[in-house]
């Protein structure tokens, strides 16, 4: 797969590792040339997302049943018949992609999450503006409620985070998960984009979240565990 056998309105996953975090974004393929793609323009309201040359970049398309990973790309500000737009650029191959592979570490581990939630539905546009650091009486004046969950987090992978939790939330929240590990906290947030139906002890739901920016380390960290287990299940 190359960037011009990329179909027009197809959607990316764009992952971009950038000092001690690592972005999600999407975008949508709206043309193609050898070696490059043009993709819908990355913002949050004025705000358009800029990239540097010092970024290292991953794009995930998908087409059917398959997935394919480009690796090592570069993007820039561009645009196409007169709109603004984000250019992808790379003359690399995409290798097969499953994310069925990624390894989600189980840690069944009660832990406290913040979530953040519009007061009304009207205010469900502004989750996509927030900044998740702003006190909790900023994020209010824009319709935002900022609140502590206990929940129970039974496995967490590089792209995602799965819960039970004791109240009900709403597809399209905001959450942020801070795992602590020995050596520091690993701050990793994300939308919330699956709910179940799943009773856990005194649990009654069961929540799916897909990062947006998680802690560079977050990789690390799961691959060292993976390796301990690993480890742990040849000695027994």
């Amino acid at each position: 797969m190359l960037l011009q056998e990329m179909k027009i309105g197809r959607g990316v996953e764009i992952y971009i590792t950038r000092d001690a975090y690592r972005y999600r974004v999407a975008s949508k393929v709206e043309g193609v040339a050898p070696g490059k793609a043009h993709v819908s323009l990355i913002s949050a309201g004025t705000r358009v997302f800029a990239f540097r040359p010092s970024d290292y970049i991953e794009v995930i398309y998908k087409e059917n049943d398959k997935m394919w990973k480009f690796s090592g790309v570069k993007m820039c500000l561009s645009a196409l018949d007169g709109f603004q737009t984000h250019l992808i650029e790379t003359t690399n191959e995409a290798e097969v992609f499953n994310r069925r592979d990624t390894f989600r570490l189980p840690i069944m581990t009660a832990m406290e999450i913040i979530r953040y939630s519009p007061v009304s539905s009207e205010y469900a546009g502004n989750l996509d503006r927030i900044n998740m650091d702003a006190p909790a009486q900023e994020l209010i004046l824009k319709g935002i409620e900022k609140s502590t969950v206990k929940v129970v987090v039974k496995d967490i992978s590089e792209s995602g985070v799965g819960f039970h939790s004791p109240i009900q939330m709403n597809v399209g929240d905001r959450v942020r998960v801070t795992l602590k590990t020995k050596t520091s906290n690993l701050i990793c947030d994300g939308v919330i984009i699956r709910e179940v139906e799943q009773i856990w002890g005194k649990y009654k739901l069961f929540y799916g979240g897909t990062f947006t920016k998680v802690d560079k380390n977050l990789a690390k960290f799961i691959f060292a565990q993976q390796r301990l287990l690993l480890s742990k299940g040849r000695t027994t």
